[in-house]
């Protein structure tokens, strides 16, 4: 008996797809997480001005919950 190195589910023999390791799961990336360099100051202020509207909504929804 031998054991191939195909992806999870795979026929025997048959290479994983690309982007995949040899159990089918997913491969990283490479790149690193996280904030870019600098960023856009507009976009943030608009963020916040939304996340600020969200939170006065579900606040006023959610009263004594």
């Amino acid at each position: 008996m031998t054991t191939g190195t195909a992806g999870a589910g795979s026929p025997s023999g048959m290479a994983p797809p690309p982007g995949t390791n040899s159990l089918g799961t997913a491969q990283s990336s490479g790149g690193t997480v996280g904030m870019g360099s600098g960023g856009d100051r507009s976009v943030d202020q608009a963020v916040d001005a939304e996340n600020k509207q969200i939170d006065k909504t579900v606040k006023s929804i959610c009263r004594g919950c």
